[in-house]
């Protein structure tokens, strides 16, 4: 009798505990067959950086985060091959430069997740990979390939002008294969990071920089991407879904008082411009 009780007790708990797994939810996922082939974006130069250029707004899921002026400025373009679009970086940069050619997608809230990517690089001896807890073009983590290695690095903003604070938080040595698609699988928990090459090195690190972030594609060599997919298991969607909620519920109220502002009749708007005026005078006497 104590025996059978038992053994229901067991076939109960594996119940329970099954029944409460997380799921795994796909939040992005991109094949990029609905950009549009051709350069990904046109030569605007410094101009982007303060003027609004149509073309170089973001397209389909991706958007520029970086690039050179010059003749290299359309470095990513979008290809056929195989019947399938890639999302292919053409032109060869220097190793060791202080900025990369970057394309980045996701939420900037997204916390704990899981990317699966693939993409070819044409040789392995600069960095191609795959950008994570994206904060901008100088603040991110990296997976991916450098001088024959497989390398999982943390970038924070610099040491000096034109020198980034890079810290190599782990690395193994990988040959990429000379035909086929490098696999992807980067997972992130809190402050853990998981990243390895399906039938090539893991690499692991702990660190506490940055939580939460982007995704995006970098590659200082010939690349091609041809998939990007991100999980987040239930209890990590519902976090992060909570945390954009309540951003847009702020950021609708500051849009809403600023439009308030604005809409004030005159005599309100010089009165509370004359009141702001005072306290100025008297906070600099």
């Amino acid at each position: 009798m104590i025996i059978y009780l038992y053994h229901i007790l067991i076939f109960c708990v594996f119940l329970f505990t099954d029944s409460h797994k997380s799921s795994e939810n796909i939040i992005f996922t991109d094949d990029f067959n609905g950009l549009p082939r051709g350069v990904f974006n046109s030569e605007g130069g410094a101009h982007t950086e303060y003027h609004f250029i149509h073309e170089a707004m973001p397209k389909g899921n991706w958007a520029l985060s970086t690039f050179s002026s010059g003749s290299k400025q359309n470095s990513w373009q979008v290809r056929d091959e195989e019947g399938d679009r890639v999302v292919h970086q053409v032109h060869q940069f220097k190793p060791g430069s202080f900025t990369h050619p970057i394309l980045v997608a996701g939420d900037e809230l997204w916390g704990n997740y899981t990317i699966e990517a693939q993409f070819r690089p044409t040789t392995g001896q600069s960095e191609s990979g795959i950008i994570f807890r994206y904060k901008n073009d100088r603040c991110y983590y990296f997976f991916g390939i450098s001088g024959g290695k497989a390398i999982l690095k943390l970038v924070n903003h610099e040491t000096g002008f034109h020198k980034p604070n890079e810290k190599i938080l782990d690395e193994k040595p990988f040959q990429i294969p000379e035909k086929g698609w490098l696999k992807a699988i980067i997972q992130v928990d809190s402050t853990r990071l998981h990243a390895k090459f399906e039938d090539g090195p893991e690499l692991t690190a702990t660190d506490t920089t940055f939580i939460k972030g982007k995704i995006g594609l970098l590659a200082d060599l010939p690349t091609k991407y041809t998939s990007v997919k991100v999980t987040m298991i239930d209890n990590d969607k519902l976090t992060f879904e909570q945390e954009r909620s309540e951003f847009n519920r702020v950021e609708a109220e500051l849009q809403q008082n600023r439009s308030d502002l604005y809409n004030e009749p005159d005599h309100l708007c010089r009165r509370r411009r004359h009141r702001k005026d005072k306290v100025f005078l008297s906070n600099t006497t």
